[in-house]
Formats: structure tokens, C-alpha cells, sequence
């Protein structure tokens, strides 16, 4: 209720404010109309920080793509997912049992997001590294921009940069006025945006900036429940009733392989009612896979003294995914036309030739809590040197239900996430760096960081198999020495030399994974459908119910040493540069 009450008050006191936004806008569209007046050419500057200082992106000479919010919101992005097609070299899929995307710069990509391992493709906040791929996912709004870094960011970036890095920046707090901004929007599938800011000055010195947004939408699948699977504990009692259309199986009737070719269904049990063949049932849109029900705040804070000696910027940000979750879907564009022998295509096993189509026995389930604390001070010291201090902390809390083979098999299978599943960050560094006036630029700094993993769920093959985790304490610290310095050898010809050093520990206290099945006698036995199907849903929840497991306790460590050496040439003045 109360985060639910601070959207609200957000988008309230957005509404209040359209005379002070309106004067803001109209102060600076004669600016703008001022600036046009004396230069009939000049072309907008982008910043970026790109090298971990404000630079002009045409003048950085590193391949990034800058993407502003008018970008975003024109584009129709929610998430870094949908940047993918606004990035050259950028591809962004998901994996749906984590709820994470699998991020791929220039072919390359790390496929394990779970808590063992790490991203090629890094995302910052505000500069902040955000550990557990599942944040990239929490919407994105009130940006100032994008920044997609493509090519190894390994001297200044570090941990998890293999490939490219992505940033995401807030808009900041202004101490222009007072002033606000509310937009909806409408589409396809019931979907409803809601977005919004608020910014106001307390002082000269100290701003407040409040933004908040709300998505929701239904789900654009052609979904079916089927009570023909061997679980059929999570269905209605309609799904359940629902026509007959044979009394057994292998009779050829029926679209779905649950229907055709359930090999098991007539001696599963002793209840000639779940022996028959049954119609699927259309599932309610509202609440199938891939739906969406998020929102998300963030109060941020900027102070800065009239000395200009240093500004502190501090970011509180709260994201909430309350949907269904999403399911790996079969390309039947890919498949049409493929033999029988050979499988068939999608109308062979589906109820229809159609990509978008989901035929599921249990309900999909997805809660995404994830809160964040950013801040970032720059002190100035004296005329030739600044210090930087950034910190993090991100905390994150998930459970989910997702069906795994989603009718594709006759073998039934799901994955469940439970509660208390998670993972706790912290980081800080510390930057010393250069003005940008001499003939040589550089910066150094030192970064350490610290998370807590905890991962409670199971696989649950309902006809034999099952695997329980549980990882209490699974944990990554890591320390990085780095420095990177630019020496302009003429005004078109820049040397580069970065160096990076890293130290990492990773460790798993008191992990076990349990097993289950048939042969030790937790699994209710083969065939016997009716016996399972009069358990609890969250029976197997409970690991005390698992015959045997296996210790998970490792600790491992690594020290790394990364090394950049370039030369840029900037060809015109007009012109990206040329790099070695």
C-alpha cells in the first residue's frame, strides 16, 4: 500500500503542476529559438560518459550508441530489452525460467544468469553496477539517456564488461523551477502506460525530482489450458470438466501431442474420468504468459552548494513485476513446411500455425521486488583534479512458477522459484581524476564489491524426477585496482594506455540439492496420476520430503589483469575517429 501510495502522490503532484512546467518549456523553447537565430547550422551536443567523464560524444572515441528519452519514448521502450533494435551489434533475448535477458553484443554472450554466473554485456545505473540481469528489466523512465558502449570495457568498467556495457542515467533534479510532466498511453492487447515526473527546487542549492510509471497489459498469446498432461493439480475444475473428444488415447483426435500421444494416459490411475481425452481450454489473456503488471518509482536528490566545490546526487528506486512471467515459444515461421517425417511444423502439434501460442498445465507466476540506493559525489579539489565516489546497493527478492515444456512433450515438467529466493549488492569506488584541459587526461580509481545470493525452488518432472536447491549463502566479493590515461600527441592523434586489476572470490556455503523420484519412493510411482494428483500443489515444496542430495560448499578464486593500449585519429572535424 505504501509504495502504491507513493506512485499515486507522484502522479498527483504532476497534475499540479502544468503552469510552472508550461513556463519552464516556454524559458527554454526561446533559448532554443535564440540559439537557432544566431546559428542557422548549429547541431545538438550530446554528452556522454562513455570513459568515466562528461565528453562530447562526436569528440570519444569509443563505439557508442547514445539514446535520449524523446528516443526511447518514441521508440516505445520499456526496458533494455527494447533497446535491442536501436543498437547496431545489440541482441537481447530472455531466459524465461530466470525471468532474466541473455544480453549479446557483436555475437558474444554469457547464457548463465543464474547467481553462479556472470554477464558478457555489463548494465550500470547512474554508473552503478547492477549485478542480477533481472534489474534489466525494471522499466525504464525519466532518463536522461542511454549509453551503449560495443567492444571490451575491461580497464574502465571492469567486472562483467567483456563485450560492451550498458548504461542507464537518471534524469537529475534541476534548479531551473518548478515543474512536472505526466504522459499515458494505450495500445494492442488492453495495454495501459502511465507515466510521470515532478522536479522541484527547494533552493538554490538542493532539488528534489520525483518519477514514477505504471504498466499493464494483456497477455498477446493464443493461450489453452490443457487437462491432459499428467499434472493437472494447478487446474479448474472447467479446464478439468471440459468436453470429451475421446475416450482414450492414440485415436488420432485432437491437435496437441497431450491429446494424441499421451502414451501413459490409459493406465494412469484408476479414475475413468481422468482417462479421457479433453478439449483444451482458452486461457483469460489477463493473467496468461506474457502479460505485463509493473511499476516502479524513484525520489532522487541533488545538492549542490553555490561554492560549486561538489555536488552529491542520491537515487532511491523501487521496481515491482507482479505478471505471469514469460514461456519459450516455438517459431513455427521457421518450421512451416517442415515433413512429417521429420516432425512436422507447428500445426502438427500446436492448435494452430501461429508463432504466439502457448498450450500449459500450470499457471505462470512471476514477483520481482527489487529496491535500489545510488550515490554519486564529485568533490572538486583544486583546479587540475576532482575525486568521484560512487555507491551502491541493490536488493532484490523473486518467486516464480513457470511450465517447461509447455505441451510441447508428453513428459510434464515445471520450474518453481519460491520465496526467499534473492540477492543482496553493495559496491563503492573511488575515482581521482584529471581536468580535461592538458595535453594529458587520465583517471584512477579503486572499486570493491560484495553479493549475497539465496536460491530456494525446484524441477518438478510429475511423472518421476525431481531436483530441490537450496543455496543459502552463495557469495561474490571483488576488489579492482584501474587507471587509464589519454596523451594527445597532436590535435588529431591520441595514445591510450589503461590498466586494470582484479580480484575476485566466489563461495557457496551450505548449498544442497536434494533428489526425488520413483525408485526412492518420494515420487507417488509410475503411472499412478490419480495419487499424484490428490496432493497439495506445494507438496514438493517442502525439501524434508526428498530421499537424498549432494553438498554444493565450494570456494574458488581468480586474479585478473586487463590492459588496453590504443591510438585514435580523428579524421575531420566533422567525423567519428579512426581506431588501432
Amino acid at each position: 500500500m505504501l509504495k502504491l501510495n507513493t506512485i499515486t502522490m507522484a502522479i498527483v503532484m504532476a497534475f499540479a503542476v502544468p503552469l510552472g512546467a508550461q513556463e519552464t518549456e516556454q524559458t527554454a523553447d526561446d533559448a532554443a529559438k535564440q540559439a537557432a537565430a544566431k546559428n542557422d547550422t548549429a547541431i545538438e551536443v550530446i554528452s556522454v560518459t562513455a570513459t568515466k567523464r562528461k565528453t562530447k560524444l562526436m569528440e570519444t572515441p569509443v563505439a557508442i550508441s547514445a539514446l535520449s528519452e524523446a528516443q526511447l519514448r518514441q521508440s516505445g521502450v520499456n526496458n533494455v530489452k527494447d533497446i535491442a533494435d536501436l543498437v547496431p551489434g545489440l541482441d537481447i533475448s530472455t531466459a524465461t525460467d530466470q525471468a532474466a535477458p541473455v544480453i549479446s553484443m557483436r555475437g558474444v554472450r554469457s547464457t548463465n544468469i543464474t547467481e553462479l554466473g556472470d554477464p558478457a554485456v555489463g548494465v550500470h545505473l547512474d554508473g552503478i553496477y547492477s549485478p542480477r540481469m533481472q534489474g534489466a528489466l525494471a522499466l525504464m523512465y525519466d532518463v536522461e539517456r542511454v549509453e551503449a558502449l560495443r567492444g571490451p570495457q575491461g580497464t574502465l568498467f571492469g567486472r562483467n564488461s567483456t563485450v560492451g556495457s550498458i548504461n542507464v542515467i537518471s534524469a537529475k533534479p534541476d534548479f531551473s523551477g518548478f515543474a512536472g510532466n505526466i504522459n499515458a498511453e494505450a495500445g494492442r492487447f488492453n495495454s495501459k502506460n502511465l507515466g510521470g515526473f515532478v522536479n522541484i527546487p527547494l533552493s538554490d542549492e538542493f532539488a528534489v525530482r520525483i518519477a514514477a510509471k505504471g504498466l499493464k497489459r494483456d497477455s498477446y498469446l493464443e493461450g489453452y489450458w490443457d487437462p491432459n498432461q499428467y499434472d493437472t493439480r494447478h487446474l479448474s475444475d472447467e479446464v478439468l470438466n471440459a468436453p470429451v473428444i475421446s475416450e482414450d488415447s492414440y485415436q488420432g483426435v485432437g491437435s496437441t501431442v497431450t491429446q494424441r500421444e499421451n502414451w501413459w494416459i490409459d493406465g494412469a490411475g484408476t479414475d475413468p474420468e481422468a482417462q479421457r481425452v479433453r478439449a483444451l481450454t482458452p486461457a483469460d489473456k489477463s493473467d496468461f504468459y506474457n502479460n505485463a503488471n509493473e511499476h516502479s518509482f524513484r525520489i532522487s536528490t541533488l545538492w549542490q552548494p553555490a561554492s560549486g566545490q561538489f555536488s552529491n546526487h542520491t537515487v532511491f528506486q523501487q521496481y515491482v513485476n507482479d505478471s505471469a512471467g514469460t514461456l519459450d515459444l516455438v517459431n513455427c515461421d521457421q518450421l512451416r513446411g517442415r515433413p512429417a517425417e521429420f516432425g512436422g511444423d507447428c500445426s502438427s502439434f500446436l492448435p494452430s500455425d501461429n508463432t504466439y501460442q502457448a498450450v500449459v498445465n500450470v499457471p505462470g507466476k512471476l514477483n520481482l521486488d527489487i529496491t535500489y540506493l545510488r550515490n554519486t559525489l564529485n568533490y572538486t579539489l583544486n583546479d587540475e583534479m576532482s575525486l568521484v565516489w560512487l555507491l551502491g546497493y541493490e536488493d532484490m527478492d523473486r518467486s516464480s512458477a513457470q511450465d517447461s515444456e509447455t505441451g510441447l512433450d508428453p513428459w510434464d515438467g515445471a520450474i518453481y522459484f519460491l520465496k526467499g529466493t534473492g540477492a543482496t549488492s553493495y559496491s563503492t569506488e573511488l575515482q581521482l581524476q584529471s581536468d580535461e584541459f592538458g595535453d594529458l587526461v587520465w583517471i584512477a580509481g579503486i572499486n570493491y564489491f560484495h553479493e549475497k545470493t539465496k536460491t530456494v525452488g525446484y524441477y518438478d518432472n510429475p511423472m518421476d524426477d525431481k531436483a530441490f536447491w537450496d543455496q543459502p549463502d552463495r557469495s561474490t566479493e571483488a576488489y579492482a585496482l584501474f587507471g587509464q590515461a589519454t596523451y594527445n600527441i597532436s590535435d588529431d592523434l591520441h595514445a591510450t594506455f589503461g590498466y586494470r586489476f582484479s580480484h575476485e572470490t566466489k563461495q557457496d556455503k551450505g548449498g544442497r540439492t536434494y533428489r526425488c523420484s520413483n525408485a526412492d519412493g518420494c515420487a507417488p510411482g509410475w503411472l499412478n496420476r490419480s495419487v499424484l494428483n490428490a496432493l497439495p500443489v506445494d507438496y514438493f515444496n517442502d525439501p524434508a520430503l526428498y530421499a537424498s542430495y549432494f553438498e554444493n560448499d565450494n570456494k574458488g578464486q581468480w586474479r585478473n589483469h586487463d590492459f588496453r593500449i590504443g591510438l585514435d585519429y580523428k579524421l575531420a572535424v566533422s567525423a567519428m575517429y579512426l581506431r588501432w
